[in-house]
């Protein structure tokens, strides 16, 4: 089974923004579980994935 990357490396991808996140996060990806988060839980997780990656984004 693959692992996840860690937050840390998502967050450097120069494609990772709130958005790509948020769309991500709400997308189904085979061989994985849906998680069910509010709108708040998804808006909290995305800016935190972001907050480790460069100050510019």
């Amino acid at each position: 089974m693959a692992t996840a990357p860690p937050f840390q490396l998502v967050a450097r991808m120069p494609s990772t923004t709130r958005l790509a996140l948020h769309v991500f996060l709400r997308t189904s990806h085979a061989g994985m579980p849906n998680i069910v988060l509010t709108e708040q839980e998804l808006d909290e997780l995305a800016a935190y994935i972001v907050s480790l990656g460069p100050s510019d984004k």
